[in-house]
């Protein structure tokens, strides 16, 4: 599996309710399908598992740095399917 983007954005926003910072990471990448998605956010899970010496390979990353960063991760997510365009 192979992710392809050509634009990636990196940004710090405030809340508009309580003024408190948030991280915004977007890209136009192929984006996940709702089981992509459900492995994606699962403990543990990885493709990489097998390939030693890799990032990855745990299938800890996201899920733990997300934690250590903030309360609260919003993943939102589009994909192409061949009848039509799904919004995870």
């Amino acid at each position: 599996m192979s992710f392809v983007t050509g634009y990636v954005n990196n940004d710090m926003l405030r809340n508009k309710k309580d003024g408190k910072r948030m991280l915004l990471i977007e890209d136009n990448g192929g984006g996940m399908d709702p089981d992509k998605m459900r492995q994606c956010m699962s403990l543990g899970y990885s493709l990489k598992s097998m390939v030693a010496d890799t990032i990855g390979q745990y299938g800890n990353g996201f899920k733990t740095s997300s934690m250590r960063l903030g309360a609260d991760v919003i993943v939102f997510s589009r994909c192409s399917t061949k009848d039509e365009k799904r919004l995870v």
